[in-house]
């Protein structure tokens, strides 16, 4: 069933980018900015599990619970490491790879969905002060069955959790007002931004493979501030043809800027995946409010090697934030149905 919004969102979208193109003016922008986003929120509020993951907008983070509910305490540095060697913040003083709390990037069902709550990032740090930073996960291809996506997670206590993305044309506008805004130094634009920042689940970075990354603690060159990022540097180790002696090889400038570019085109993440079994991508998402109440949608995970991963009836039983079950199961193949 089409979103009955589709087309008023459309609309709207276009009238904007036209606008914004044309004149960049402020007051003339406002009133435009604010129609395309209640549009694009009544449209969101019609979404479905179903259409998403038909458009390969559909992410999946897969995770174990490692961490109690309501994580309060700001990160804990563990281990500051060597500089992130290639990557766009290699000269900033406090650049650095990281360990943090493990609060921080393996957590529950509760902590994620807190995530969506506006009001959480109500003030610049908020989001440091209760733990809510990005996470990585994976951007679902529809022509693969969910048990086969995605970074391998197995073993008691895994969840996966779903949420769509926008679509591609509305994401990658809010992302050009939102540099705009930022770039030009406009302080009521940014402002505004901000508030739709707080209440939009977008893609912050994306790689067609592994980006065999973590946290990095970095300096803000516009305002100072530390900041603790993911997917901004990688390394792995590679073993030399001739010597066999394993190396760490960093990730270079362009390979993270081409991480970041992705949230303009996001669609590009799937197109440049191997298709070899067992690859998948991983991308960096910022969790944020979602008009449906469907989502986040969190499921008990079976695990990767699950007997029925080969099996698009496979089932996966539907939990609410507590991990009670919901009434609903979601099979491998993207199909919601009642339990």
């Amino acid at each position: 069933m089409a979103n009955p919004y589709f087309e008023e969102l459309k609309g709207k979208r276009e009238h904007l980018d036209s606008e914004f193109r044309r004149n960049k003016d402020w007051g003339t922008l406002l009133p435009l900015v604010n129609a395309w986003f209640e549009a694009l929120k009544k449209w969101e509020e019609e979404d479905t599990f179903f259409d998403s993951f038909r458009e390969n907008r559909m992410t999946m983070r897969v995770t174990k619970v490692t961490a109690q509910a309501g994580n309060t305490k700001p990160p804990i540095v563990h281990q500051l490491k060597k500089p992130a060697e290639g990557g766009p913040y290699a000269r900033d003083r406090e650049a650095g790879m990281v360990t943090v709390d493990s609060g921080i990037q393996m957590l529950n069902r509760a902590d994620i969905k807190a995530r969506f709550t506006p009001g959480n990032f109500a003030k610049p740090g908020d989001k440091y002060k209760l733990g809510l930073l990005e996470l990585p996960g994976t951007l679902l291809s529809r022509d693969r069955l969910l048990l086969k996506q995605g970074f391998p997670v197995n073993g008691k206590g895994a969840f996966g959790v779903f949420v769509p993305l926008p679509p591609q044309e509305d994401h990658a506008l809010f992302y050009t007002l939102n540099d705009w805004a930022k770039g030009e130094g406009k302080e009521e634009a940014a402002l505004r931004m901000r508030g739709i920042r707080n209440r939009l689940t977008r893609l912050k970075l994306g790689q067609s493979d592994d980006m065999h990354s973590g946290m990095a603690k970095i300096a803000d060159r516009t305002d100072g501030r530390l900041h603790y990022r993911y997917g901004y540097y990688g390394v792995q180790d590679v073993e030399d043809e001739k010597t066999k002696v394993k190396k760490k090889v960093y990730s270079s400038a362009e390979e993270i800027r081409e991480r970041i570019s992705m949230r303009m085109h996001y669609s590009s993440v799937l197109t440049g995946m191997s298709t070899k079994e067992g690859s998948y991508n991983e991308i960096v998402l910022a969790y944020r409010e979602h008009k449906n109440a469907l989502f986040p949608m969190f499921v008990d995970w079976p695990g990767h090697d699950d007997p029925g991963k080969d099996q698009p009836e496979t089932k996966m039983t539907v939990t609410d934030e507590s991990g009670k079950p919901v009434g609903f199961v979601l099979r491998n193949d993207g199909k919601v149905a009642m339990a």
